[in-house]
């Protein structure tokens, strides 16, 4: 076998798989996580076709299943010969998007290059978004490849066209493999022996507020994610929210009702109620503590949901303590799931907001924004309840799962997919006039913090994903060296 056969060969051995593919380009165990994690969190989706069979030769793509963000990855396409050659080409079309720039100016990905060279006969040309791979002469076993090198791809998935052409040029066999980049996972799984997501990095203790520091949860184990929210016009009144780890995990808010110098520990309840459903779900409260209050001292705590089945679908979950009270209510509020929500996907990453402008025209309305996480990618969505009608309080209306509306897809291409599936950490903010600011992170090439605004005041519906049709970045973050900012920077 020549050399570089060899050479080839061994690269598409070593790039046998999404999760070795992943490693084989960077520190392999980081990334063969990062992979697991993904598919572990996205019920395991199926893994496209990497393969296909052509006269005389195979053609296979390389990692065909892998994870957005992760920039420097390549995408390897390959031609291996079954037989002699007889002058028949490859040529491989890559997707539009992978050759175009950001408005950050960095590439979504680097243009197609030969990988490690080609046997002596090997040919290969490039002309914008196509690449052609030939090995005249060749023998059975021969392998010529391409690769594409990921710098900001958004999360979707993508189709690689192929066209294997006879010496004369006439088409012998067509067809299109996928590429999935599926979301990145929310988080590193938890360290069970320590109960800690990472190793404790060295603290510098900040200097105690005024009035003292009070330890709310007061229990073992790690607290993360922690959240808190003071009733308007009642100091005393305070919600702090936390994940836990730990001996006693179960999901929990922590209630004060004299200015924190005492918490009440409130397990989130697991009863569901569920949008057209007779009958509660029990759901999975797992993390990603939010919440709310409005100026009568009704507080609102939040969190997503593991899916439980196909039945019990993953949920943002909200709950209400009333005023004057400490206790959650019996059932907690599973919101509206996005249309085509598949069993396999996870709603991520809430934020929640009230409009607290007595002025302003949607006074009292709840919003809460996530990311629709699928393996196709993640597209930002809002949902509201009003806790107000007529301008007099109706916030038990807002324990109604039927009351809550039908997320609207703010950042969604006009026919409902994904726009650009790199997006995440959505978080909605009211201004005094009522109108609806939606900001988030674009992860991709792009490099972003982006915007939505829908103004009720205008008439513009925000349960309407046309209502956020003008999406438009905020601040363009830094190149950081041609590379995107990581998804994930290590905390120390």
């Amino acid at each position: 076998m020549p050399l570089i056969r060899r050479l080839v060969a061994a690269l598409l051995l070593l790039l046998a798989s999404p999760a070795a593919a992943t490693a084989a380009q960077g520190p392999a165990a980081p990334r063969e996580a990062a992979l697991e994690r993904t598919r572990e969190e996205l019920g395991r989706p199926a893994i496209p076709r990497g393969s296909a069979s052509v006269p005389g030769a195979r053609v296979t793509v390389d990692p065909t299943q892998t994870v957005a963000s992760l920039s420097g990855q390549k995408i390897l396409v390959s031609v291996e010969l079954t037989r002699a050659s007889a002058g028949e080409r490859l040529e491989v079309t890559f997707p539009g998007l992978w050759t175009r720039r950001a408005e950050s100016g960095l590439p979504y990905a680097e243009p197609a290059e030969r990988v490690g060279g080609l046997a002596p006969e090997g040919r290969f040309a490039r002309a914008g978004r196509r690449a052609t791979l030939s090995l005249p002469g060749g023998d059975a076993g021969d392998t010529a490849a391409v690769s594409v090198q990921d710098v900001g791809i958004p999360a979707g998935t993508y189709s690689i066209a192929y066209r294997w052409r006879s010496a004369s040029g006439a088409t012998l066999e067509a067809g299109r493999l996928a590429v999935q980049f599926l979301p990145p996972a929310r988080e590193a799984e938890p360290d069970e022996a320590e109960g800690r997501l990472m190793p404790p990095p060295s603290w510098s203790r900040a200097q105690a507020l005024a009035g003292g520091e009070a330890n709310a949860t007061n229990r073992p184990g790690a607290d993360s994610e922690t959240f808190v929210t003071v009733a308007p016009g009642d100091s005393d009144r305070i919600l702090v929210g936390a994940n836990s780890t730990g001996t006693d995990a179960a999901y929990a808010g922590w209630v004060s009702n004299d200015g924190g110098d005492s918490f009440k520990r409130l397990v989130f309840p697991r009863s569901t109620d569920a949008p057209g459903e007779a009958n509660p779900e029990v759901q999975d409260p797992c993390c990603d503590p939010i919440s709310a209050a409005d100026e009568l001292g009704n507080l609102w705590y939040g969190t997503l949901t593991f899916g439980e089945s196909a039945t019990v679908p993953s949920r943002i979950a909200i709950n209400r303590i009333a005023p004057g009270d400490d206790e959650f209510q019996p059932l907690s509020v599973g919101l509206p799931l996005p249309a085509g929500f598949p069993a396999d996907a996870l709603s991520d990453k809430p934020m929640m907001t009230i409009d607290d402008e007595p002025r302003s025209p949607t006074h009292g309305r709840l919003y809460v924004a996530w990311n629709d996480s699928r393996t196709t990618g993640n597209t930002i969505v809002v949902s509201f309840c009003d806790t107000r009608v007529g301008g007099a309080s109706a916030a038990e209306r807002c324990d109604n799962a039927d009351n809550w509306s039908q997320p609207a897809r703010v950042t969604a291409a006009a026919d409902g997919s994904a726009a650009n599936g790199s997006v995440i950490y959505a978080d909605p903010a009211v201004g005094p006039d009522g109108r609806l600011h939606v900001v988030w992170w674009d992860f991709s090439s792009r490099n972003a913090i982006m915007g939505a605004v829908c103004d009720p005041g205008a008439g513009e519906d925000c349960a309407s994903s046309a209502a956020y049709a003008d999406r438009r970045p905020i601040a363009r973050l830094d190149r950081t060296g041609d590379e995107p900012l990581p998804f994930a920077c290590p905390i120390g």
